[in-house]
C-alpha cells in the first residue's frame, strides 16, 4: 500500500517534468491507478488489520480529492 500511495505523487511529479500534454496524461493515469491500488489495499487491511473508521475515513477523502484534482487536470487538457 505505501508503494502505491508514493507513486501517486512521483508519477504527478514525472508527467508534469516531461515534455508535451500526452506524457503528463500518461503519467496522470498511472497515478490514477495507484489511487485505484491504494483504494483496494485500504479496503482488504481496513478488515485484515481492524484500522480505526476515523483513519479510514481520512484516507479515503483524501483519496477522493486527489483524484478529482487529478480529473480537474486531465479536463483541463482537453479544452
Amino acid at each position: 500500500m505505501r508503494r502505491a500511495a508514493w507513486s501517486v505523487p512521483t508519477n504527478i511529479a514525472e508527467g508534469n517534468a516531461k515534455r508535451g500534454r500526452g506524457e503528463l496524461r500518461r503519467y496522470l493515469d498511472c497515478a490514477l491507478g495507484s489511487l485505484g491500488e491504494v483504494d483496494t489495499w485500504l479496503a482488504g487491511l481496513g478488515d485484515l488489520y481492524k484500522l480505526d473508521g476515523e483513519s479510514v475515513v481520512e484516507i479515503e477523502d483524501l483519496r477522493r480529492r486527489i483524484t478529482a484534482g487529478i480529473f480537474a487536470v486531465l479536463r483541463r487538457g482537453r479544452q
